[in-house]
């Protein structure tokens, strides 16, 4: 075999493996994480956790009921689906928050323009680190950040931490829980108090 050869040879064993590094992180980054699995991810002690399936609202034609209230059609919210053209009617499929002291913690999937949220962080005071956003909430003790997990997974956290999404960047080590098979489910946990 030639140098020629080998190096041929060497440049599509290298080819062949980024090719296959790519295809993993794209499958990966693809693929849905389940409600189990999503709720190892946010904080549950002293919690309660409030699951949405938005696409099973939309498909029993619930959300189209909603759709003539004004529920959530502030006008900071009117602003914000201008700006980004998100708008949780028809791009929100579901949602997981943990409502903890210390703040709210979501797992959002839907469909998200990534690039007009960044731009609505940036004008709105905030700053963006490659995929990681944070801005001041409207008051000092909320603040707000946000990345995104997958494509179509949104981690996003309001409290007094200004990196509080990264939170959910850790799976904690326990069981499945019991997931209800149901388009709307609210969770409680309360830490038992240690007394003498």
């Amino acid at each position: 075999m030639t140098p020629k050869t080998r190096a041929w040879l060497l440049i599509l064993l290298i080819s062949a493996l980024c090719g296959s590094a790519l295809w993993g992180v794209i499958w990966y980054r693809s693929r849905s994480i389940t409600p189990a699995a999503m709720l190892k991810r946010l904080p549950t002690d002293d919690a309660v956790v409030l699951y949405i399936d938005f696409s099973r609202l939309r498909a029993g034609g619930i959300l189209q009921m909603l759709d003539g209230s004004k529920v959530g059609e502030d006008p900071e919210y009117q602003s914000f689906v201008r700006k980004t053209d998100f708008d949780y009617k028809q791009d929100l499929d579901a949602a997981m928050v943990a409502f903890v002291p210390k703040g709210k913690y979501m797992l959002l999937r839907g469909r998200f323009d990534w690039k007009s949220l960044k731009s609505y962080v940036l004008g709105s005071g905030g700053r963006c680190n490659n995929s990681f956003c944070k801005l001041a909430g409207s008051s000092p003790e909320k603040r707000i950040s946000f990345f995104p997990m997958q494509s179509s997974l949104m981690a996003m956290a309001v409290s007094d931490d200004d990196v509080g999404a990264l939170r959910m960047n850790t799976v904690e080590a326990r069981g499945d829980a019991e997931i209800p098979n149901a388009p709307i489910w609210l969770s409680i946990t309360v830490t038992p108090s240690t007394s003498p």
